[in-house]
């Protein structure tokens, strides 16, 4: 039986696009007496996530977006990507806390359109907001838990990209296969550095939150889909935040370099 989880003294850094997942990930660090930032790439989910900071001020200590100071709220909302911003935060990062023990990144959502349709400046936009903030966010952790020489790295993708492919989702899909490639490559050029990654392939999740977003279309899809899941529905934000602080824990210390599908077993099908 696997021991409890127990994350005592370590700092995390999680980068999170939607709080459906995003929050329970932290809930569940917190839980584990882990020392908690966020960077929230929307002003939704930053709303909210700052919510969870006021209510567990003493684990989660900063969340931030965009300009100005990584632990101050007022800030601005727009330019995630420039290097001098992600320069700022990982420095007062290291100031306050001197170490980055673990990295969780929980970025992108699919966006629904037919291949023929997909422009060029759809296409770019996908790809960047998918994969700039993960190619930034990776490359400062790196910096630190290379110095440190340890270090942890929780990846999350899709389905859709490692495993089936999705109609009408082609650059979803690609960004999918594409994080595999990213954690592959990083795990060869960090052998040897203390430094583990691994990637969580997501199927369909769904919970009240979802609920309200989903149209008449999506919520016939849904019925369909969970009745071909091998378990008869679809899977928790909290089951698959349980599963992401584990592999960020000790218990799977020799876990590396693994792509671990959590879909109750659609795509097995």
């Amino acid at each position: 039986m696997a021991s409890k989880i127990d994350l005592k003294g370590k700092v995390a850094l999680v980068i999170i696009s939607d709080y459906i997942i995003g929050l329970p990930i932290i809930s569940e660090l917190i839980n584990a007496g882990c020392k908690i930032y966020c960077i929230a790439l929307n002003k939704e989910t930053f709303d909210q996530a700052y919510l969870l900071k006021n209510k567990n001020s003493k684990r989660f200590k900063g969340v931030h977006l965009g300009d100005g100071d990584i632990f101050n709220r007022e800030e601005g909302v727009d330019d995630i990507f420039s290097l001098k911003k992600v320069d700022y935060l990982f420095d007062e990062l290291e100031k306050k806390e001197g170490k980055l023990d673990i990295l969780i990144c929980n970025i992108g959502s699919p966006r629904y359109k037919a291949m023929k349709d997909i422009t060029i400046e759809d296409w770019n936009i996908d790809l960047i907001s998918h994969l700039a903030p993960l190619l930034l966010y990776c490359q400062k952790s790196l910096e630190i838990m290379r110095k440190q020489r340890s270090g942890v790295i929780v990846n999350t993708s899709s389905i859709l990209g490692a495993r089936i492919g999705g109609e009408g989702i082609l650059p979803y899909a690609t960004i999918s296969a594409a994080k595999i490639g990213f954690m592959r490559s990083i795990i060869k050029e960090y052998a040897g550095s203390g430094i583990r990654m691994n990637t969580v392939c997501l199927g369909y999740i769904y919970d009240d939150e979802i609920e309200k977003r989903m149209t008449v279309e999506e919520r016939k899809s849904k019925e369909i889909i969970q009745m071909t899941v091998p378990l008869k529905r679809l899977g928790k934000p909290e089951e698959i935040a349980k599963s992401i602080v584990s592999l960020a824990s000790d218990n799977a210390s020799y876990i590396n370099g693994a792509i671990i599908t959590i879909d109750g077993g659609f795509s097995v099908l």
